[in-house]
């Protein structure tokens, strides 16, 4: 197998372990989501470091895609299958060290203030 991983870093520890394993399965994968358009930012934007909401879509596109006999974990000794875990709950550690940009943290501000004022 290739260097060349099309997933973003932060899902690094999941996937390049199934590219390992699974040479030809993530290959397809990756070739699906480039299709379906779930890269595009990259396209637009090569060098900048995908938001949150990006990583979010290619998360989803690639829990969504990935055949549910694969089993990502084997390497830590969890011989769960892809459709035995709660990939939900995974997110959030998937994604722990990215930060918010600054877009980002306006959005997020701003849906729970109004005229600066924090509401509950």
């Amino acid at each position: 197998m290739s260097n060349s991983y099309w997933h973003s870093y932060p899902f690094r520890h999941l996937l390049r372990g199934i590219a390992y394993r699974y040479p030809k399965t993530y290959k397809k994968v990756g070739t699906q989501l480039h299709i379906n358009g779930v890269f595009k930012h990259r396209v637009l934007k090569p060098n900048d470091d995908p938001t949150r909401q990006e990583l979010l879509r290619e998360f989803l596109a690639f829990v969504a895609a990935m055949p549910p006999h694969i089993i990502p974990y084997s390497d830590f000794g969890d011989n769960r299958q892809w459709h035995e875990i709660n990939w939900l709950k995974e997110y959030e550690s998937y994604l722990k060290d990215v930060p918010v940009n600054e877009d980002e943290r306006f959005e997020l501000n701003s849906k729970y203030a109004i005229n600066g004022d924090e509401t509950g």
